[in-house]
C-alpha cells in the first residue's frame, strides 16, 4: 500500500527540497511495507519522520536515536531508524557545517602523525624542491598527487579514508 501518494509527496517535496534523500528513502520504505492503512502506519510507528526545521525538533530526534540505540530493533524499526538518522545528518550538514581544512596543514599533519620525512613524498611530487614548495604552501597540490597522497596514507592505516578531496582546495 502507498501511505503517502506521489502528488502528496511531491507537494512536500517542493516545500522541504534539502530533504530530498530521507523522502526519497522515506518513500521506497513506505512503498515496500505491508501496511494496510494509515491508522496501522501510525501504530506501528512511534516517530513520525519528517523534516527537522528547528533545534528542538533536532534534539527530539537526537533523543528517540539514542533511545532505539539501546535496544533491539525490527526490520521496520530499524529501517526507520535509519531514515531519522539521515534527517538528522541532513540537518547537521546545513546547520552545523564542518570548514574544509587547509590540505597543507592535512599533509603536514599527516606527515607528523606517522613520523614521515618528506622525503617519502618525493615519488608523487617528483622532485625535493616540488615537496618543499607544496608543504610551504607556495605551490598547489595537482589533482593526480592528491590522489597518490590518499592512497598512500591510506595504506599506512586501515583507520584512515582519505580522498583526493582532503588534498584539494
Amino acid at each position: 500500500m502507498r501511505v503517502i501518494s506521489k502528488v502528496k509527496l511531491g507537494e512536500f517535496w517542493e516545500r522541504h527540497s534539502d530533504a530530498e534523500e530521507a523522502l526519497t528513502d522515506w518513500y521506497n520504505f513506505a512503498s515496500k511495507a505491508n501496511w494496510k492503512n494509515l491508522v496501522e502506519v501510525q501504530g506501528r510507528l512511534q516517530y513520525q519522520p519528517k523534516p527537522i526545521n528547528n533545534s528542538q525538533e533536532y534534539e527530539r530526534f537526537l533523543s528517540i536515536i539514542e533511545e532505539m540505540m539501546s535496544r533491539e530493533l525490527s526490520n521496520d524499526e530499524g529501517i526507520l531508524f535509519d531514515l531519522l538518522v539521515l534527517l538528522v545528518e541532513e540537518y547537521e550538514r546545513k546547520h552545523y557545517p564542518i570548514a574544509r581544512t587547509n590540505p597543507t596543514a592535512t599533509l603536514e599533519s599527516l606527515l607528523d602523525e606517522f613520523d614521515i620525512d618528506r622525503e617519502c613524498l618525493v615519488d608523487i611530487f617528483g622532485d625535493r624542491d616540488r615537496v618543499e614548495s607544496v608543504i610551504g604552501g607556495k605551490q598547489a597540490i595537482a589533482p593526480s598527487q592528491a590522489e597518490s597522497l590518499a592512497e598512500f596514507f591510506n595504506h599506512l592505516s586501515a583507520k584512515l579514508a582519505l580522498s583526493a578531496r582532503d588534498f584539494l582546495l
